[in-house]
């Protein structure tokens, strides 16, 4: 392959991109209703999608168990400090 510097030679890479499906899996900040393209190094990067949804299973075990969710929670904490 002969490397191209050109919008086109960017987007036929683009629809060969085999990991192409992974994009949707992650947020993209908007401006001007576009999707920013994202080159941030220091930084936790891009939000996963699911992470909303393994937060707030973690914060109602905290809110139902309290200090027993170190032990009884479905993804017991105790395992986080080991």
């Amino acid at each position: 392959m002969i490397f191209e510097n050109t919008r086109a030679f960017a987007q036929q890479l683009d629809s060969q991109d085999i990991l192409h499906h992974y994009r949707d899996e992650f947020y993209f900040p908007k401006v001007n209703d576009k999707d920013v393209i994202y080159f941030t190094g220091n930084s936790l990067g891009l939000q996963p999608k699911r992470t909303k949804a393994y937060i707030d299973e973690i914060m109602n075990d905290w809110a139902n168990l309290a200090v027993e969710g170190h032990f009884y929670a479905e993804k017991p904490w105790w395992d986080f400090l080991c």
